[in-house]
C-alpha cells in the first residue's frame, strides 16, 4: 500500500539531535530490506470443514511488507495428519502475488483435523513460527467427540515484562498468558510470592487466557506465582529475574498519538543515560527520538500515530553504544487498508434450486484480484481469522494469535485493551537488529523462485566431440491430454542442460534426443524438476489440536456426506438423448476436426495430408522433404537441410506449427513421427501476417491415440510438474441433466477463485444455484489490489 512519509523525528528540549551512529538507520534498513524482503500468506478456503473424500478448493494471496509480493513464483502446500504426518504436498504457480489450486482430504482419513502449512522457498530462510499455518476441521463418521477430548491438555503459564526485562525499583507493567498444550488459551488466578514465601500481587487472566498487572521489583528479591490449572491443579511458575541495572518502557495510548516513558535506575552505568528510540515496521523506519537522561531518571513523549501505516510496531530503545537494551511492539490501526466490497442483490433466490444473481462493487479505481465462496448460511463457519487478521496481525508476530480476527472487529475500547494485551505476550523477531547496524543479511540456504518450473538435468559419459557436434538436446514435452512442446535446449560443455520458466501441471512425459547424433549406450540421462523435494517422513508438532463442536454434528455428517455423493453423480451428469443424423465423413475430414481449431484454418482451399496413415511419410526426415513435388505451385528450396525455405509464386510461405507462427527452420526440426497432420493453404492466406501472399504451410503434431506411434525410437522420463487445478463445478438448473433428481445437499454453493477487477468502476457480477435445504447464504469475499490494500466481506444472505 502507498503511504504519506511516516519518518518523524522528535525534536523536543528533553531530547538532542540524533546520535550520529543512527543517523543512517533508514538507509541501513533500506539496504537490510533490499536484501532481506520477507513474504506473508493468506488464503481463503472455500469452507470451513469437509469430509474424508471431499475436495478443499483454496486462493492465495501473497504480500511483501505491506505491497503485493514479486518475489516468488512457486507456492507449496504440506498437508498433514492432526498427529503432524505429512499426507500430501501440492505446488501451485503464483501470478501477480496470487495462487489457487485444491487438494482432496483422503477417502481413508480418519483423524478429527488437518493441518496446512504453506511457503514460498524464500520464506524458509527465515524462522519457520513466520510460515502460514492453519488447521481444517474433517467430520468423519469414524470420530466420537468424546474421543477426540478424551486426553486433557497440560497448561503452562508465562510472564512478560514490558520492553523485555523487570529492572529492580523501576515500576513495570508485567503480563501474562496462559495456554495449554495444544496452543488454547486458559483462564487463571494465582498469587505472587517473593522467595520467602511473602505475597506480593494477585493476578487474573481477563481476555483468552491473558492479563497484565503492575508490579515493582525490589532489590536482590526474586518471585514466583502460584496458580491453579482448570483441573484444580495448583502450579507455580518462576518470574524472569530482575535486572540491577538498565532501563524500563512503558507505553500508553491517547488520541492519535502513543505516550510512551523511559525510566532507569538512579546508580544506572552511563550507556543508560544517552539513548535513542526507533519505531519500525515492514523494515521502515516511522519515527526517530534521542533522550537525554543524564540528569534525570524519567522522561516522557508523544509519538503521531495517525500518520502512521497500520500493523504491528516495534519500539526500540538503543543505549549510546547501539546496543537495543528495550523493546515493545504495539499495533496500530489507521484502517487505510481496509477495502469494503458492496454487495448489490440482483435476484435473491433461497428457494429449492433458486438462481441467484449479485453484484460485487468496488469503489477503488487500482485492478484488483478478489476470490468469492458462498455456503449453506445455517453451517458452521470459522469466523475467527480473515484477511486482515493474517497480513496485519497473527503473520507478524511469533506467538499463536486465538481468534485474530475480533481485533478487527472495533477500533475502540475493550477491543484496543485486548490487542495490546496480545501486544505485551506476544514475541516479535522478523529481523536482527545486529544485522541491519552492520549492513549484512542472513546467510541464505534457499535463493529465490524468480521463474516457474525448471527442466535441469546432465547426460553422463558424452565425448567433448558429440557435446559439440550435437549442441542442443531435443526435448518433446507430452502431457496427458497429449498437447505437447517442443523445446531444443543447449548443452554445456560437461554434458549439463536447463530449462526454465515452464508451466506443466500433473506429470509430463518427456522425450529426449541428441541433435544430430544419438546418445550412446553407455551414457546416462538425468532429467528432474527444480521443486523441493518432498519428504514423506517430515511432521510437523501439532500447535493447536481441532475439538469438534457436537453443536449440530449429526446435520453436518448427512450434509457432508450427501454432497460427496451428489458431487459424484453430477460428474457423471448426461445431457438429455438427441438423435444425430451425419453424413460419414471421410478420413481427412475427420483429421481437420480433430486438429484444426482456428476458423481461418478449419476447411478452406488447401492441400491437406494425413501423416498417420501414410507409412511413406517416414521416408522423408522432414515436412519440406515430404512436400517436395506434391504441391503443384509450391517451390521447395534445399529440402533436406537444416534450413530449408519455400516459395508460391515468388511469395515467401508463412509457417504455422499447431496454428502458432513459427519459421522454417522449427518446422524443419520435427520429425515426421510426431506429425499427424499437414496443410498447405493456396495463397492469399488470411490467417497470416501481412495476408500470406504467398501461402501457407501448416503442421499439426500428434495427440491422443495418434501418439502411440510418435516417438518411435526416442527415450523418456516421467516428470513432476504442478498439482492439477480442477475446475469447481456447480450444477447449471436451467439444462435438464437425469442425475439432477436427486437431492441437492451441496454445502458450497459457489467458488469463484479469480475474479478479477478492472478498476474502471464497472461492477463484477456472479450467478449461482441454491441447493435443496438452505434457508440462507453466508458470502465471503476476500482480495487485494495492486496497490495493497486489502478487500474483506463476509454477509448473511437470508
Amino acid at each position: 500500500m502507498k503511504y504519506k512519509s511516516g519518518l518523524t523525528i522528535l525534536c523536543m528540549m528533553l531530547f538532542m539531535q540524533a546520535f550520529s551512529q543512527l543517523q543512517n538507520l533508514d538507509s541501513l534498513l533500506g539496504e537490510y530490506r533490499q536484501k532481506a524482503a520477507q513474504e506473508k500468506i493468506h488464503i481463503h478456503f472455500d469452507n470451513s470443514r469437509y469430509l474424508p473424500g471431499q475436495t478443499i478448493w483454496y486462493k492465495a494471496y501473497l504480500l511483501k511488507g505491506d505491497m503485493p509480493s514479486d518475489l516468488s513464483k512457486n507456492l507449496y502446500l504440506d498437508w498433514f495428519d492432526g498427529n503432524g504426518k505429512l499426507l500430501s504436498q501440492t505446488i501451485a504457480p503464483v501470478a501477480n502475488a496470487v495462487s489457487f489450486g485444491n487438494y482432496t482430504v483422503p477417502e481413508t482419513f480418519k483423524g478429527s483435523h488437518l493441518q496446512v502449512l504453506a511457503y514460498t522457498r524464500w520464506m524458509l530462510n527465515f524462522d519457520s513460527v513466520f510460515l502460514f499455518r492453519h488447521t481444517i476441521p474433517v467430520t468423519s463418521s469414524q470420530l466420537s467427540a468424546s474421543a477426540a477430548g478424551a486426553i486433557v491438555p497440560e497448561t503452562t503459564l508465562q510472564f512478560f515484562p514490558e520492553g523485555g526485562d523487570l529492572v529492580e525499583d523501576i515500576p513495570s507493567i508485567l503480563a501474562f498468558k496462559a495456554i495449554n498444550s495444544e496452543g488454547m488459551p486458559v483462564s487463571v488466578t494465582g498469587t505472587i510470592f517473593t522467595k520467602n514465601k511473602q505475597p506480593v500481587s494477585q493476578f487474573a487472566t481477563t481476555h483468552n487466557g491473558m492479563g497484565k498487572i503492575s508490579f515493582t521489583a525490589l532489590p536482590g528479591e526474586s518471585y514466583t506465582a502460584e496458580w491453579a490449572d482448570p483441573q484444580g491443579n495448583t502450579r507455580t511458575t518462576v518470574l524472569p529475574t530482575p535486572r540491577n541495572t538498565g532501563l524500563v518502557i512503558t507505553l500508553s495510548e491517547a488520541a492519535d498519538n502513543r505516550f510512551f516513558s523511559i525510566q532507569r535506575k538512579a546508580d544506572s552505568e552511563e550507556r543508560f543515560k544517552k539513548v535513542s528510540v526507533v519505531a519500525t515496521l515492514n523494515e521502515q523506519l516511522l519515527f526517530r527520538a534521542n533522550a537525554n537522561l543524564m540528569d534525570k531518571t524519567k522522561i516522557t513523549a508523544s509519538m503521531p500515530v495517525a500518520d502512521f501505516p497500520s500493523g504491528v510496531v516495534r519500539l526500540t530503545v538503543f543505549d549510546v553504544n547501539r546496543q537495543p537494551v528495550a523493546e515493545r511492539i504495539f499495533f496500530v490501526n489507521n484502517e487505510e487498508y481496509r477495502l469494503i466490497p458492496e454487495l448489490i442483490t440482483d435476484t435473491l433466490n433461497l428457494e429449492k434450486r433458486g438462481k441467484n444473481v449479485y453484484q460485487l462493487s468496488l469503489s477503488d479505481t487500482v485492478p484488483a484480484t478478489l476470490s468469492v465462496s458462498v455456503t449453506d448460511g445455517q453451517d458452521l463457519h470459522d469466523t475467527s481469522r480473515n484477511i486482515f487478521s493474517q497480513f496485519l496481525l497473527s503473520s507478524e508476530i511469533k506467538g499463536h494469535v486465538h481468534q485474530p480476527a475480533y481485533y478487527f472487529s472495533s477500533n475502540t475500547g475493550t477491543v484496543l485493551q485486548d490487542l495490546d494485551l496480545v501486544m505485551l505476550t506476544n514475541g516479535w523477531r522478523r529481523f536482527s537488529w545486529e544485522h541491519v547496524l552492520t549492513g549484512t543479511a542472513p546467510l541464505f540456504r534457499y535463493s529465490r523462485d524468480t521463474g516457474y518450473l525448471s527442466i535441469a538435468g546432465k547426460i553422463d559419459n558424452l565425448s567433448d566431440a558429440r557435446i559439440k557436434r550435437a549442441e542442443t538436446l531435443n526435448l518433446v514435452l507430452m502431457a496427458k491430454d497429449s498437447t505437447k512442446q517442443f523445446i531444443f535446449t543447449p548443452l554445456q560443455p560437461d554434458g549439463s542442460f536447463r530449462e526454465d520458466d515452464l508451466v506443466l501441471f500433473d506429470t509430463t512425459k518427456v522425450f529426449y534426443q541428441l541433435n544430430k547424433t544419438f546418445i550412446p549406450a553407455r551414457s546416462r540421462v538425468n532429467i528432474r524438476n527444480t521443486f523441493l523435494p518432498f519428504d514423506s517422513l517430515r511432521t510437523i508438532r501439532s500447535l493447536q489440536k481441532y475439538l469438534p463442536d457436537t453443536t449440530g454434528m449429526a446435520r453436518i455428517k448427512a450434509i457432508l456426506a450427501e454432497q460427496k455423493r451428489v458431487e459424484e453423480l453430477m460428474k457423471q451428469a448426461s445431457l438429455k438423448e438427441v438423435i444425430v443424423r451425419t453424413k460419414v465423413k471421410t478420413r481427412l475430414q475427420e483429421m481437420d476436426e480433430k486438429y484444426t481449431r482456428s476458423g481461418l484454418f478449419q476447411g478452406g482451399q488447401s492441400r491437406d495430408f494425413n501423416i498417420v496413415d501414410d507409412q511413406t511419410a517416414f521416408a522423408s526426415p522432414s515436412a519440406f522433404a515430404y512436400l517436395q513435388s506434391r504441391v503443384a505451385g509450391l517451390q521447395i528450396n534445399d529440402a533436406y537441410s537444416t534450413n530449408p525455405s519455400a516459395t508460391w509464386r515468388r511469395q515467401s510461405v508463412s509457417y504455422f506449427l499447431d496454428e502458432i507462427p513459427t519459421d522454417a527452420s522449427m518446422l524443419a526440426s520435427i520429425s515426421m513421427s510426431n506429425i499427424a497432420y499437414i496443410k498447405v493453404f493456396d495463397p492469399p492466406f488470411f490467417g497470416a501476417t501481412g495476408g500470406g501472399a504467398g501461402g501457407a504451410i501448416a503442421v499439426y503434431t500428434r495427440k491422443g491415440d495418434d501418439t502411440k506411434t510418435m516417438f518411435v525410437g526416442m527415450d523418456y522420463t516421467l516428470l513432476p510438474g504442478y498439482t492439477p487445478i480442477r475446475e469447481f463445478y456447480a450444477p447449471n438448473y436451467a439444462e435438464k441433466q437425469i442425475n439432477f433428481t436427486r437431492t441437492d445437499l451441496r454445502r458450497t454453493l459457489h467458488w469463484i477463485p479469480n475474479l478479477l477487477y478492472d478498476g474502471k468502476g464497472k461492477p463484477l457480477t456472479f450467478s449461482f444455484y441454491n441447493n435443496d435445504i438452505s434457508k440462507n447464504l453466508q458470502v465471503v469475499v476476500q482480495g487485494i489490489t495492486q496497490e495493497g490494500k486489502l478487500i474483506y466481506l463476509s454477509k448473511l444472505l437470508q
